[in-house]
C-alpha cells in the first residue's frame, strides 16, 4: 500500500482503539499522531518511503548510508513487517520511551494496521519473520479483495473508506465530549 493509505489505516485504527477504550478527548490528538507515525514506520525498509526520504534530506550522507544499510540488511516487507517488530515497538514504547496507555495502544494499533493492509497485497507480509514465509490474503480471498499497491481499488475505494471511517470516529468522540 501507499504511504497515504497506511496513514489513513493507522489513524482509523488508533481512533478505533481510543473510541473503544473510552479514552479522554484530550489524549486523542497525540495518540492519533502517534498511531499515524507508527502506521508508516514499517516501511522504513523501503527506499522511497517517506521516513527514508526525510532521513536522506535531513542528513544527506549519513541518511543515504543508513537508508542503504537498512534496505540491504532487512529487505522490504521482512523484519519490519513482522510480529517480532510489533513486539519490539511495544517494548520500546513500554520501557524505553514510556507513554500513556491510550498512546501505547493507539501506536500498536497503527503499526498493526500497516501489516494487515500489506497483507492485501499479493506479495504479502512475512508475519513470522525470520521463520516461515510471506503470507497474503490472496491465498484465502479472491480478487478484488487483494490488489497491487497503487491500484484503482486502493486509490479510489480503500483509502477514502479508511479516511471516512477515521473522520466519523473522531467526530463521534468529539460530539460525545461536547455534550
Amino acid at each position: 500500500m501507499l504511504y497515504d493509505t497506511h496513514l489513513a489505516g493507522g489513524v482509523l485504527s488508533g481512533a478505533a482503539v481510543l473510541f473503544l477504550a473510552g479514552a479522554p478527548p484530550e489524549s486523542w490528538p497525540g495518540a492519533l499522531f502517534l498511531a499515524g507515525l507508527a502506521a508508516v514506520l514499517p516501511d522504513v525498509d523501503h527506499g522511497r518511503a517517506a521516513l527514508n526520504q526525510a532521513l536522506r534530506k535531513s542528513v544527506p550522507v549519513a541518511g543515504g548510508a543508513a537508508n542503504a544499510a537498512l534496505r540491504a540488511l532487512l529487505g522490504h516487507r521482512a523484519a519490519t513487517h513482522s510480529l517480532l517488530a510489533l513486539a519490539g515497538v511495544a517494548a520500546l514504547l513500554r520501557f524505553a520511551v514510556p507513554v500513556s496507555p491510550p498512546l501505547f495502544w493507539a501506536a500498536l494499533a497503527g503499526y498493526l494496521s500497516h501489516l494487515v493492509l500489506d497483507s492485501f497485497n499479493p506479495q504479502g507480509v512475512w508475519w513470522a519473520w525470520p521463520l516461515g514465509r510471506r503470507w497474503s490474503l490472496r491465498e484465502v480471498l479472491p480478487w478484488p479483495f487483494t490488489f497491487e499497491t497503487g491500484s484503482r481499488i486502493e486509490l479510489w475505494l480503500l483509502r477514502p473508506a479508511l479516511w471516512f471511517g477515521a473522520v466519523l470516529l473522531v467526530a463521534r468522540c468529539l460530539g460525545a465530549a461536547l455534550r
